[in-house]
């Protein structure tokens, strides 16, 4: 299967704002910089950060995700909301797919050293896929998040540069 990357645009914004169905689901998805209902505004505000580089998953011209590459530093970037959206789409190894690709701009057209994302610490699926991917936890490196009457604990996760050529020559993908 093979997955495109396309710039994200404010007219995306109904299809990301389907998938996204309670407010739990939006603080997953964007760990707090929108409020539920996602709507065009935010969006708006969103893509005028010129740091942010949000694109949409298709696979065979069908919009099935979202994704995101926030350059945080010089060296460093943070993947973040990224979404396999689309419920037949999941559990097929699309996120991988997606992980790798965003990895693959990041070290070679942004040219940074260094990549991270958080990932709340329930959230094991996630975790497992970024970890096939070459991502490892960054211990002792986590924030919390509030949500209601609870706190969730996001774990970051890393990788460089060396890293993810070797396990792109090992995997002989990309």
């Amino acid at each position: 299967m093979k997955i495109n990357l396309q710039p994200f645009n404010i007219d995306d914004t109904e299809k990301l704002s389907q998938w996204i169905e309670d407010e739990r689901s939006l603080i997953q998805f964007s760990g707090g910089i929108f409020t539920f209902p996602i709507t065009r505004s935010q969006i708006q505000e969103y893509l005028a950060d010129t740091k942010r580089h949000v694109y949409k998953v298709l696979i065979s011209r069908k919009v099935v995700g979202h994704a995101e590459i926030y350059l945080d530093e010089a060296q460093s970037a943070k993947l973040c909301r990224i979404l396999v959206g689309d419920p037949d789409m999941r559990g097929k190894g699309i996120g991988q797919l997606i992980i790798f690709r965003l990895l693959t701009i990041a070290f070679t057209e942004f040219n940074v050293q260094r990549v991270h994302l958080n990932v709340y610490d329930w959230n094991t699926t996630a975790i497992k896929c970024y970890e096939k991917v070459g991502l490892q936890i960054n211990p002792g490196k986590s924030t919390h998040i509030p949500f209601r009457n609870d706190s969730w604990t996001a774990i970051n996760m890393v990788i460089d540069k060396a890293g993810w050529q070797e396990r792109r020559h090992k995997e002989k993908i990309g």
